[in-house]
């Protein structure tokens, strides 16, 4: 029988190793998932994005079958392998640190939701971006004293407020927030 334990590797080497360990025989598991890229701090949609889903962690398969000692030896192979640092452990009931298993059910269910795209950031729901208006603009007021007036934007944004030209010649100074397309 082989289980499975969580190996943790040094940051940002995560597919390094998980390739290393793949050529050495191991089955690996690096859960990823996938989103768009960032351009100076605004989302870029021509660039995907794939990030280990747990930083710094690999689940590596040791198999079990064998006698203790080639075990042991499977431990220290991977513990060799370049960007590997240790294993998750815990100390058993003889007071032994020891790696701790993960479940099987646990890697199997990362898995399947990897496949059914639980990690894939690109769909769903995105926040639109702020409304911005722009001079010569038709807006409306819906929000404050202006509630309902409609006017015209006759100076660019500037910070977080917006000068608009009403329609009864006034020409009040508003938060972006209170105005809307008039289209």
């Amino acid at each position: 029988m082989s289980e499975w334990y969580l190996a943790e590797v040094a940051p940002q080497s995560e597919r390094k190793v998980a390739f290393a360990l793949s050529l050495a025989g191991f089955a690996v598991f690096l859960p990823m998932e996938s989103d768009w890229g960032k351009t100076r701090g605004k989302i870029d949609k021509s660039k995907l994005v794939y990030s280990p889903r747990l930083p710094g962690y690999i689940f590596v398969l040791i198999d079990e079958a064998y006698v203790d000692e080639k075990r042991r030896t499977q431990f220290r192979q991977v513990l060799e392998t370049e960007g590997v640092m240790r294993f998750l452990d815990c100390i058993d009931e003889h007071g032994e640190c020891r790696p701790f298993p993960i479940p099987a059910a646990v890697v199997i269910g990362m898995q399947a939701d990897e496949r059914a795209g639980a990690y894939d950031l690109t769909v769903g729901p995105m926040k639109p971006a702020p409304y911005r208006p722009k001079k010569g603009e038709r807006v409306k007021v819906i929000a404050g004293p202006y509630l309902t007036y409609i006017g015209k934007v006759i100076a660019a944004p500037k910070k977080n407020r917006v000068k608009v030209a009403l329609e009864d010649g006034r020409e009040p100074m508003l938060k972006v927030s209170q105005v809307a397309s008039a289209h």
